[in-house]
C-alpha cells in the first residue's frame, strides 16, 4: 500500500514540476536565463554520428550565445532548424527547463548501407531507406555496396537486401559485401569463407539464401572455405566450385 501511494506520489510530483515549468515560462519568460545547454543525441549504434559539442558551435555561430541569453530572447525554431540542416539529424527539439537548463534533444538516421556506386556516387543508406551523403565523425563498420548502382536500385533493393542480412543472426556476420554487376546480377562476399555467393537476380533472394543455410549446415565449418564460388542462380539448387576444379551440386 506504502509502494502505491509513493509511486502515485512520485507521478503528482513530475507532473506538478512540469506544470510550473510551463506556467512560469509562459508568465514571465523574460526573467529566466539560459545557464546551461545539454545536448542529448538519441543515438541508435553504439557511438554518436555526430558530436554534439561541434554541432551546438555552428549553431552559436550561425544564430547568437545561447548561455546567458534570456529563454524568450531564444527562438526553439531557429534553433532545432539549424540543427535539422545537418543531413545525419533526423529531428531535433528544444525544452526549456524552470533551472535555466535548455536541453536540445536529437535523434539521428541510423545507417545500415554504405554505398559506391556509379559516377563515383558515394553515400549511405539509413534504417527507413533514406539517402545520407554527410559524412560521419568516424569510419561505420557497415555492409557495403559497390558496383553498377543506382539511387533507384539501392533504395529499391539494395535497401531490402540489407534489412534482411542484418536482421539474420546467421548471415549479419558473415556478409560484408555486396556486388552488383551491370546486368544488376548480385554477389555477396561471404567474411568468413571469402567466396564469392553468386545470387543472380535479385528477385527471390531469401530463398536462395535459405538454401545456401542448409547446404552450409551439411559441410564442417572446416570445409566451407574449400569453394571458389557458390552459385545460387539456379532453381532449388547450390552449384559450388572448388578451388581444385570440382563441381558439386545438391
Amino acid at each position: 500500500m506504502l509502494k502505491k501511494i509513493f509511486y502515485y506520489f512520485s507521478i503528482l510530483l513530475v507532473v506538478g514540476y512540469a506544470i510550473a515549468s510551463m506556467v512560469y515560462l509562459s508568465i514571465q519568460p523574460y526573467k529566466v536565463v539560459c545557464k546551461k545547454v545539454v545536448v542529448n543525441i538519441d543515438q541508435p549504434i553504439t557511438r554518436p554520428l555526430i558530436n554534439g559539442k561541434q554541432l551546438l558551435t555552428q549553431v552559436e555561430n550561425s544564430y547568437k550565445k545561447l548561455e546567458g541569453t534570456s529563454f524568450n530572447q531564444l527562438k526553439d525554431h531557429i534553433i532545432t532548424n539549424l540543427i535539422n540542416r545537418h543531413e545525419l539529424v533526423k529531428q531535433a527539439r528544444c525544452i526549456k527547463q524552470i533551472d535555466g537548463t535548455l536541453r536540445i534533444e536529437i535523434a539521428t538516421h541510423n545507417p545500415i548501407l554504405e554505398v559506391f556506386g556509379e559516377n563515383n556516387q558515394h553515400y549511405f543508406l539509413d534504417a527507413e531507406g533514406f539517402p545520407i551523403t554527410e559524412e560521419a565523425d568516424y569510419p561505420l563498420r557497415l555492409l557495403v555496396a559497390t558496383g553498377a548502382i543506382d539511387s533507384v536500385f539501392s533504395c529499391k533493393y539494395l535497401y531490402h537486401l540489407t534489412k534482411d542480412i542484418n536482421s539474420s543472426s546467421y548471415w549479419k556476420n558473415r556478409i560484408e559485401q555486396i556486388y552488383v554487376a551491370s546486368n544488376q546480377d548480385i554477389t555477396l562476399i561471404d567474411a568468413q569463407t571469402t567466396s564469392p555467393i553468386f545470387l543472380g537476380s535479385i528477385y527471390n533472394y531469401n530463398n536462395k539464401l535459405k538454401r545456401l543455410q542448409h547446404f552450409y549446415a551439411s559441410v564442417p565449418k572446416n570445409k566451407q572455405s574449400e569453394y571458389k564460388e557458390i552459385d545460387l542462380s539456379f532453381a532449388n539448387r547450390v552449384v559450388c566450385t572448388r578451388k581444385k576444379e570440382s563441381t558439386i551440386t545438391k
